[in-house]
């Protein structure tokens, strides 16, 4: 096998795990904060708590800023799988 392939296929592996174990942190850190958010209307914001902070306790405010850093990490990887994925299928219909 190609050494290319071999370094691809490795890249293509410690992408995949990380996007799997970020995205366990992520549901994780979701879940306490969707546990803790105490605002007058929260349920009528939703998806907007995330940015304000506010409207949760001390509990819920930690695993927000945790969250928060962990997203743009989550992102790069599913961007490489995703990226490399579609590299080896243009590869293959050449």
């Amino acid at each position: 096998m190609d050494v290319f392939k071999l370094s691809i296929l490795g890249v293509m592996l410690v992408a995949f795990a990380s996007a799997m174990y970020l995205t366990g942190k992520f549901i994780y850190h979701m879940l306490h904060i969707v546990r803790n958010v105490t605002g007058k209307y929260a349920y009528f914001l939703g998806a907007l708590l995330l940015f304000m902070p506010s409207q949760f306790n001390e509990v819920g405010n930690l695993h927000r800023a945790k969250l928060l850093n962990i997203f743009p990490f989550m992102f790069l990887s599913y961007s490489v799988v995703f990226g490399i994925k579609f590299y080896i299928e243009a590869q293959r219909a050449v």
